[in-house]
């Protein structure tokens, strides 16, 4: 039997900030909605992805909503293969910190137009 990957996995750092967020947030059934979006560059090669997560008290018609470890996620069912396998980090820097998707699925970039 093969098992299915949960859309999104989620580090131990990330999953603290995500439930003190959450707690603070005053829902009594809060969800994290996840959303993806391509943003263009100068050439098709040059276009990537990128996410947000948002607070929401109810799930989207299209949402496929998920529970991984104790936190609610809603994904567009769109999204859902695209985003299945990722891992939600959450990172501090020198510049700042925040969370961040790493996706594996992801092409890596080809590009030849030289704004790598």
């Amino acid at each position: 039997m093969q098992t299915v990957k949960p859309v999104i996995e989620v580090t131990p750092l990330a999953r603290e900030k995500l439930l003190e967020s959450l707690n603070q947030s005053g829902i009594s059934n809060p969800l994290i909605r996840v959303g993806v979006s391509r943003e263009l560059g100068g050439c098709s090669c040059c276009s990537s992805y990128r996410y947000s997560l948002s607070l929401k008290e109810t799930a989207d018609v299209e949402d496929v909503v998920e529970d991984v470890g104790g936190i609610r996620f809603a994904i567009d069912r769109v999204d859902c293969d695209f985003i299945r396998g990722s891992v939600l980090d959450y990172v501090e820097t020198g510049e700042g910190s925040g969370f961040l998707i790493q996706n594996p699925n992801e092409e890596a970039s080809s590009c030849g137009c030289g704004d790598q």
